[in-house]
């Protein structure tokens, strides 16, 4: 499969097995396996940094543009980043995002003991 392949696939398609997975069974914010073929995917990072961008900055607009003393700012951005966070999640699951093939790489850090 060469690059223009990976373009063409639909949104929520399993690009291993090239078959749809069902929406609730999509995780969107780290890699999961396909519960067809067992291949793991995962979500693009552009999308999974865009998600964390969007929530964050709504939050930070949305707690600045309202006259409030610094805790119950911080108690209000806390709650709007957990409700935001869970419309985000929500929307994208009814549009159902595009779906990559998760390649582990090797952390320089890690010990491989389990080898």
């Amino acid at each position: 499969m060469n690059g223009d392949d990976v373009q063409s696939i639909p949104r929520g398609v399993c690009p291993a097995w090239l078959n749809p997975i069902h929406r609730h069974k999509i995780i969107i914010v780290k890699q999961f396996p396909c519960p067809h073929c067992g291949q793991m995917v995962i979500t693009p990072v552009f999308f999974r940094v865009s998600r964390r961008v969007t929530v964050i900055g709504l939050a930070t607009v949305i707690v600045l543009m309202i006259s409030l003393t610094l805790v119950e700012r911080m108690i209000l951005w806390v709650a709007l980043w957990l409700v935001l966070n869970f419309l985000y999640v929500w929307i994208v699951s009814l549009v159902r995002p595009k779906l990559e093939l998760f390649r582990k790489t090797e952390d320089f850090q890690t010990l491989d003991l389990g080898r």
